[in-house]
This record gives structure tokens, C-alpha cells and sequence, in this order.
């Protein structure tokens, strides 16, 4: 049985994938740091780091958020030029990029939801 094609979807993955690996390593690099250096901070393996800098290893959020923390970069620092690479309409990933890289809500509004939210749980307690 022969290996059946790659979508483009899994394409723009793995261009993601290896995106972000590459920024991983410029930024290791910039600060000095070996692959144990940055193994030993997330508390994983020299391997995990390699299978990470190849693009062979998907970056969970997390991690990106632990790493982002390390260097002192916004997340958004991993994604630089990733437009370019990926299309939106065939990367599931693009939507959480797109809403990650949107202005945050005026303070206002942001303050009105969670007052909406309160009065709402405090009308629904009087209900019961």
C-alpha cells in the first residue's frame, strides 16, 4: 500500500511547524542558551528541544508560553512572517493566530462583560 498524498492543510502544518522551530533556535541562540540550557528549563530532553528547532515536533501552547516567558518575547514573536507561510483558510491554527494577533477589547468593554456576567448570576440566584 503506497502512502497517500499530503493535504495542504498538512503541508502548512509542517511549513508552521519548522516556522516556529527556526524561531526557537534563533532566539536559544541569541541568548547564549544550549539545547540542555532550554531542555533543562522545560524540564524535558535534549531530543524533545532538537525534534522542536527541526520542526519535527509541534510547540504546544504551553510551552510556547513557558518559552516566550524565558526569552522575554510576546508569543506572537514565534509566529513573525508565518502569514507569509501559511493560508488561513487551510491551517485549523490560523484561527487561534488571527484572534491571538487581534487588539484586545477596550478596558471598557471589557469591564461591562464581567459586570453583565455578575448581575446576570445575581438575577438568576433571586429567580431560584
Amino acid at each position: 500500500m503506497g502512502m497517500k498524498p499530503m493535504s495542504a492543510q498538512d503541508q502548512n502544518q509542517i511549513e508552521l511547524d519548522v516556522a516556529v522551530g527556526r524561531r526557537l533556535r534563533d532566539l536559544r541562540m541569541a541568548a547564549g542558551l544550549t539545547q540542555a540550557d532550554l531542555a533543562h528549563y522545560l524540564q524535558g530532553t535534549v531530543h524533545q528541544i532538537e525534534r522542536y528547532e527541526r520542526g519535527k515536533a509541534r510547540i504546544g501552547v504551553d510551552r510556547l508560553s513557558d518559552l516566550a516567558e524565558r526569552f522575554n518575547v510576546s508569543i506572537l514573536v514565534f509566529f513573525e512572517g508565518v502569514d507569509a507561510i501559511v493560508e488561513p483558510a487551510a491551517c485549523p491554527a490560523s484561527d487561534w493566530l488571527r484572534d491571538l494577533k487581534a487588539p484586545p477589547p477596550p478596558r471598557e468593554a471589557r469591564i461591562r462583560k464581567v459586570v453583565n456576567a455578575i448581575m446576570q448570576r445575581a438575577v438568576g440566584r433571586r429567580a431560584d
